[in-house]
């Protein structure tokens, strides 16, 4: 069953949630998170560490809401980090509280961590392990099954609190109770819906849901009388959720070993991690260690309400506890009512294990061709190139969320560009110096880039229209410009780069057209003009055709009149 589950859409892929998981069981697919649940132990840090509030956790509120309105039989079983983890609510009002919710009974956890103590106690006594990891953090539980599998072994086999509190509720009150589970981790609703704790515990409910739930029942805590819990005070139980609060419970109890086992605690994954892996160097030997996922303990759990205090949470549980030891009778009672022996399984993920080559494959990839060029700045989500690589060779990564990788591209890219492009490419500032200088520009204007950059354009070219463009922040496009200094001509393209204040200059050198479109210009002319000669010559030779034939019409005319006379006699006549 899933318990965190990620809105896609919601989700903007960038990567805080997997550079903040310390078992980095998040990936990206097409830029949006992903939680591999074989991985994932539900230590809750990628729901805080998620700025667009894109991932959310099971809720089982609904559930419980049912099974109270249908008049279901319930008994509700508290997390000790209750007693200081509502801002305003004294502990014994939300007993009240919660009865006034339909609960038929309200039992405090730490009245089976009372029962986990003793056990530890009789591990100690045995001799028969080594080191003894506390095994009441159920993400601490996961992952060592996950990511140390080897030292199992170390892990005490005895069942979390929450679990053998489920199971002992069951027989107390009947197979027939739904057990619901309340405190401030979001692991614990994993721990209750493994196959391997058989359905002991129902519903989990973290203090939000809680706080919600109440508020839509109409019952406010803070407005209740006081009650005691239905169970026997677990004495100094109740500081399990504590930093140190196991080892407290352990060393308050005359029968522990002490002088045969040196104990400490430890709290946060990462320092978990650390002491893991000396662990597997062989580093620690006779020792308890108390671990927990969470800094300083559960009471710094990721769900605990909103402006409750970790600190001060620790704080009013020490002092609202009494160190006494639970009596021997009321551990006895506990276990003839059920066993908390649990088993511990191997769940590491089946991926598969590249090799060296593989390795340095994926590493040249990522453009890490030495050790020299592994940055391990952590960007891509992994603490190392390596560990990035490794990844991306088990289908977990990609060589591509490596942010120095994805700068050389881009800058190699950008260099081609400058370098390649046959265009006079400048960056101009805002204070009309050069800040980038293609080679086409150094060829042009027989200067290196290094003696052009910082130079005032006007030392190369007229910077009238320049400083218009950055004046107006307006951009000037297609002019024809001749710079007769170097013999060229240029159609120059200015554009205004709003966000920097600067301009991107692109200036096409069009000589050869023009002067091409120029002796295109000067051969039509000439056949214009030698078309012009040729008819005026035809027209002046018109003109004296015309003339020479107009004077023999003449002639020919007077003849003619003569002749046509003479035909009619009238010649005679004049005669």
């Amino acid at each position: 069953m899933k318990v965190i589950e990620i809105k896609g859409p919601t989700c903007l892929g960038c990567t805080r949630c997997l550079r903040k998981c310390e078992v980095k069981a998040i990936q990206l697919v097409n830029n949006i998170a992903e939680i591999n649940d074989e991985l994932c132990i539900l230590c809750g840090t990628c729901i805080d560490a998620c700025p667009q509030d894109a991932k959310f956790y099971l809720s089982d509120a609904s559930k419980v809401r049912n099974w109270l309105e249908s008049g279901r039989k319930m008994v509700l079983s508290l997390a000790p980090s209750y007693i200081g983890a509502f801002p305003g609510i004294r502990g014994k009002q939300l007993i009240t509280a919660f009865h006034k919710a339909g609960f038929l009974a309200v039992h405090e956890t730490a009245e089976a961590a009372a029962v986990v103590t003793s056990e530890y106690v009789k591990l100690a006594q045995s001799g028969s392990m080594n080191n003894i990891i506390t095994s009441c953090c159920p993400a601490v539980n996961s992952l060592i099954e996950i990511y140390y599998p080897d030292l199992l072994p170390c892990l005490a086999p005895v069942a979390s609190p929450m679990i053998a509190h489920g199971r002992y509720l069951k027989k107390l009150y009947g197979p027939d109770t739904l057990v619901v589970f309340a405190g401030p981790c979001i692991a614990k609703k994993g721990e209750a819906y493994t196959p391997e704790n058989g359905g002991v515990v129902d519903a989990v409910l973290n203090f939000e849901e809680l706080l919600r739930f109440m508020e839509r029942l109409h019952i406010n805590p803070a407005e209740c009388e006081e009650s005691e819990p239905d169970n026997p005070n677990p004495g100094v139980n109740k500081l399990y959720p504590t930093a140190g609060g196991i080892i407290t419970a352990l060393r308050s109890d005359s029968e522990f070993p002490d002088n045969q086992y040196m104990s400490f605690h430890i709290s946060t994954i990462s320092n978990c991690k650390n002491v893991l892996q000396e662990l597997r160097e062989g580093f620690y030997n006779n020792c308890v260690i108390e671990m927990s996922a969470c800094p300083g303990g559960c009471v710094n759990g990721p769900v605990r309400p909103a402006g409750s205090s970790g600190y001060k949470n620790n704080l009013r549980i020490k002092k609202r506890t009494n160190r006494d030891p639970i009596p021997k009778k009321q551990v006895e009672n506990f276990l003839e009512q059920t066993p908390v022996i649990s088993c511990y399984l191997d769940k590491s993920p089946d991926f598969p294990v590249p090799s060296e080559e593989e390795i340095d494959a994926m590493l040249k990839t990522m453009g890490k061709k030495d050790k020299s060029d592994e940055m391990d700045c952590g960007a891509c989500g992994y603490l190392t190139c390596r560990e990035n690589a490794i990844a991306a060779c088990q289908g977990r990564s990609s060589y591509d969320r490596c942010i120095h990788y994805l700068h050389q591209k881009a800058t190699s890219l950008s260099n081609l560009v400058m370098e390649a492009t046959p265009n006079l490419v400048m960056i101009i500032g805002g204070d009309l110096t050069i800040q980038e200088f293609s080679a086409s520009c150094e060829k042009k204007f027989h200067l290196t880039r290094a003696e052009a950059l910082g130079r005032d354009l006007v030392e190369i070219l007229d910077d009238t229209d320049y400083a218009w463009a950055l004046e107006n922040k307006q951009n000037l496009r297609n002019k024809v410009v001749t710079l007769d200094e170097y013999d060229t001509i240029v159609e120059q393209n200015i554009t205004y780069l709003k966000e920097e204040h600067a301009l991107l200059v692109i200036l096409i050198d069009i000589t050869k057209q023009k002067r091409k479109e120029d002796e295109e210009y000067m051969r039509k002319l000439e056949t214009a003009e030698l078309a012009q000669k040729i008819i005026d010559k035809q027209m002046m030779t018109a003109q004296m055709i015309a003339g020479l034939l107009g004077e023999t019409t003449a002639e020919t005319k007077v003849t003619l009149n003569k002749l046509c006379r003479s035909l009619l006699g009238e010649e005679g006549d004049e005669s």
